[in-house]
């Protein structure tokens, strides 16, 4: 069973926890969801493609990402769910904290990290049914 804490609208745990999903939420609290950019140096990005068996989004693009469970810190939460989804490390990656927004019951953090990956390297697919490596300007 996957438990996620429930913090104020500063990021502040508010020592309450939540089953996963289970959107006990009161006015003013949130969880907290992480995304994973990984970039190269020529200018690309690794995208996923989420699998068609999704009940949010199937078939859509995106980069790697999720919730943070309890106890973990936003940065071991973007590590996890990006090593969990495309099987990369990127603990020692460049980068850091992008931003951070608000969005209903979710504080989401984005995280970069810049990672020298090849278009050979071979990725373990747990969730995901494509990967890509884009451009932005090519990226709809």
């Amino acid at each position: 069973m996957e438990f996620w804490d429930i913090y104020d609208k500063d990021k502040k745990p508010t020592g309450r926890t939540m089953k996963k999903n289970d959107w006990i939420l009161k006015d003013g609290e949130y969880h907290l969801s992480v995304l994973g950019v990984i970039h190269r140096p020529d200018g690309r990005f690794l995208i996923t493609q989420r699998v068609m068996t999704k009940a949010w989004a199937p078939g859509w693009w995106e980069v790697s990402g999720g919730a943070a469970q309890a106890g973990e810190s936003s940065f071991t939460a973007v590590c996890r769910e990006v090593k969990e989804e495309v099987g990369l490390d990127v603990s020692q990656c460049s980068g850091g904290l992008a931003y951070t927004y608000h969005r209903e019951t979710t504080i989401s953090w984005m995280f970069t990290a810049l990672s020298l990956i090849s278009r050979s390297l071979t990725y373990r697919f747990r969730q995901r049914r494509h990967l890509g490596l884009k451009l932005p300007h090519s990226m709809k």
